[in-house]
């Protein structure tokens, strides 16, 4: 399979950046590292829906992608209704 935003596929997933931080269950709690933060750790990708991989970036985009399509699909229910 291959991701349609990154491009990603199961033989060269993606490496999530991901650090560890404090929260208020657990001192080393692990968390995506934000963009300028430093990575302590990297996690491979994992397909969250058909073609759409876990990095962030491809998770909010598959995610306002189907708000989009459900949007066109009430839409077009309204006129038909």
């Amino acid at each position: 399979m291959k991701c349609n935003f990154c491009g990603c596929t199961d033989d060269q997933p993606c490496a999530i950046a991901m650090m560890t931080g404090p929260t208020p269950f657990d001192p080393e709690y692990p968390m995506i590292a934000s963009p300028g933060q430093l990575s302590q750790f990297t996690l491979s990708c994992h397909w969250i829906a058909p073609h759409v991989c876990s990095a962030p970036t491809c998770v909010t985009r598959g995610y306002q992608e189907r708000c989009a399509l459900i949007e066109i699909l009430l839409l077009e229910e309204e006129l038909v209704a």
